[in-house]
């Protein structure tokens, strides 16, 4: 049997208890940076996931508008910021006949080359742009009525030179400028009756 390892002094005795305490010490150090930078990546990639679900819960799958779950909250913004701005609720012509004459796969053509139109159109104004569904869409723009008419004039221009397959394509439109006490349902039902008037009469025309 090995008998005890016996210290010639208490100073070297101290110094290895110490040696080992740093030791220890280093270790434990590294152990927890590891784990500190291990965790900060982990987090990074939660919320850069939590940021893209909710990315995806806020736009749309096809066209990459907001959706209309957005318009509650946009408008609410647009409510307490801007003096003055109208809603434009704008309506492709004629789509359902598109999408039985040609498909759904074309008819989603024309509904991804309209959207990236209003799209440029909203950026340019420093607008909002919103897919309600099927063929409606919303565009918030910080303007009177009279001006958003003169913005939408010229994406029906350019909507009708868009190169679609199967000839140009119109939208009609109804725009409401908001009044202080108006809440949003108000707001948008006066755009919807216009837009209805604009289809009413003769529709590829946009309502104030």
């Amino acid at each position: 049997m090995f008998g005890r390892f016996q210290y010639a002094t208490e100073e070297q005795k101290q110094f290895d208890l110490t040696f080992v305490f740093i030791i220890m010490g280093l270790f434990l150090v590294v152990m927890m940076e590891s784990l500190s930078t291990r965790f900060k990546l982990e987090r990074a990639k939660a919320e850069t996931l939590a940021e893209q679900l909710r990315a995806l819960s806020e736009k749309d799958a096809l066209t990459g508008l907001f959706n209309r779950r957005m318009l509650d909250k946009e408008f609410l913004t647009w409510k307490n910021h801007q003096p003055i701005f109208s809603l434009a609720l704008l309506d492709l012509d004629h789509f359902k006949y598109q999408n039985d004459q040609w498909g759904h796969s074309y008819g989603d053509e024309i509904l991804k080359c309209f959207s990236a139109l209003l799209q440029k159109t909203a950026l340019q104004n420093n607008g909002v742009a919103i897919r309600l569904g099927g063929e409606e869409f919303v565009v918030l723009l910080p303007m009177s009525a009279d001006a958003a008419q003169r913005v939408l004039t010229d994406l029906a221009t350019a909507f009708a030179n868009a190169d679609l397959l199967h000839g140009n394509v119109t939208f009609s439109a109804g725009i409401a400028e908001s009044t202080l006490s108006e809440h949003q349902g108000e707001l948008l039902k006066r755009a919807d009756q216009l837009m209805y008037q604009a289809k009413g009469g003769g529709r590829n025309r946009i309502c104030i």
